[in-house]
């Protein structure tokens, strides 16, 4: 196979990639605004500071191993450029 045809497939699968990141990222800020305005709300009183405090490390928790997944995928682009080269 030809090898430019082959870099360009990593290039723009890694775009992709990026693109969907960014999606689930903004996803993510949606949904953590949405749980912020959830616990302000009077009837939610009931949940308190315990139930705020686990949506938190729920949250960072995700936050985390969705960047940890892009470090992995990114590095695994930059492998198979290498390779290319």
């Amino acid at each position: 196979m030809n090898k430019n045809f082959l870099k360009e497939c990593i290039k723009f699968n890694r775009q992709n990639v990026d693109h969907a990141y960014f999606t689930i990222s903004k996803y993510q800020e949606h949904g953590e605004k949405l749980a912020e305005n959830f616990f302000k709300l009077p009837f939610n009183k009931d949940f308190g500071q315990q139930g705020k405090e686990m949506m938190s490390q729920c949250t960072s928790f995700y936050k985390e191993g969705r960047e940890n997944m892009k470090k992995m995928i990114d590095e695994s682009f930059e492998n198979a450029e290498r390779i290319m080269d």
